[in-house]
């Protein structure tokens, strides 16, 4: 019923949705520009010389095998992975 209403809303102001990527955390590239990163984007620490995403290739396999459960997954599964990964709380 949600969904039913915002795509309702959106459609009445001509609103277009973004790109699976675009509406990524990690998502850095706009206009051909690249956003210069310091940090890893999954433990952020210290980006080590030479890297410009992931401190290695254990937090990149990690954080990619979680990008491709979430866009694999059916919505209920999707949410409730979403709720206790990101550790949100519904009262």
């Amino acid at each position: 019923m949600a969904r039913d209403l915002m795509d309702d809303a959106f459609r009445r102001v001509n609103a277009t949705r973004p790109t699976w990527n675009e509406g990524q955390l990690e998502w850095t590239v706009e206009a051909g520009t690249l956003i210069e990163r310091t940090r890893c984007v999954r433990c952020h620490k210290p980006l080590p010389e030479g890297h410009h995403k992931f401190c290695g290739e254990l937090c990149a396999d990690a954080h990619n095998k979680n990008l491709n459960r979430i866009k694999e997954a059916n919505e209920d599964h999707l949410f409730d992975h979403i709720v206790k990964k990101r550790g949100y709380h519904w009262i």
